[in-house]
């Protein structure tokens, strides 16, 4: 709409398509990693390529991260900061929806 000024009356985050809106975002991020869906549980992303194996379980706006290769690990990490502000806990006490 050139020549016109809009208002934004409602944020992103309180409107019914948000959820879907952030779902679709993190899976386009991580199928461009490498990952892989679950079929049985879509929360759930799988990459295994030769000896590195990657597993991020999505609740809501939370991400359980785990891989057995510590450099791909960092460069995990540094591809989902280049998108989002995160905040990092190496040990989780729990994780709920599990």
């Amino acid at each position: 709409m050139p020549g016109k000024i809009l208002k934004l009356f409602k944020a992103l985050y309180g409107l019914k398509i948000a959820s879907k809106t952030w779902y679709n975002l993190l899976h386009s991020i991580f199928l461009s990693l490498g990952f892989s869906q679950t079929v049985i549980k879509p929360c759930i992303y799988f990459c295994n390529n030769s000896s590195v194996v990657a597993i991020a379980i999505i609740y809501v706006d939370d991400i359980l991260f785990t891989i057995n290769n510590i450099d791909l690990q960092w460069e995990f990490l540094q591809a989902m900061k280049s998108q989002f502000q995160l905040k990092i806990t190496l040990k989780p006490a729990c994780f709920v929806g599990l």
